[in-house]
């Protein structure tokens, strides 16, 4: 499911509403999967999310990406620390597929 989401802090910060699907989802399993939007120049993280406060630190840099700034301290946020990254460029596949562990 499509969300907006930073890299920050050494993961991808995102939220979701607390009553959304994805929101229970990862309240009862916090592994995910994420892909990012380019096709051509893939990168898939899987990990776990950990529920996180957005502070102004975060918020400023949600603003500076998407020209939006979310309340700090509202909403339900998550921070996904990968520990497995595929990546690969489609137009040399499978010559540039990498596997990259987190430790």
């Amino acid at each position: 499911m499509p969300v907006w989401g930073l890299w920050l802090d050494d993961g991808v910060l995102f939220s979701t509403s607390s009553d959304s699907r994805k929101g229970r989802d990862l309240a009862a399993d916090p592994r995910a999967v994420v892909h990012l939007e380019s096709g051509d120049e893939v990168v898939v993280l899987e990990g776990e999310v950990a529920s996180v406060t957005l502070d102004e630190r975060m918020a400023d840099a949600y603003e500076e990406k998407y020209s939006y700034r979310p309340e700090p301290g509202q909403g339900l946020w998550f921070l996904l620390a990968p520990t497995v990254a595929y990546c690969w460029l489609e137009s040399d596949y499978p010559r540039t597929a990498t596997r990259f562990v987190f430790g």
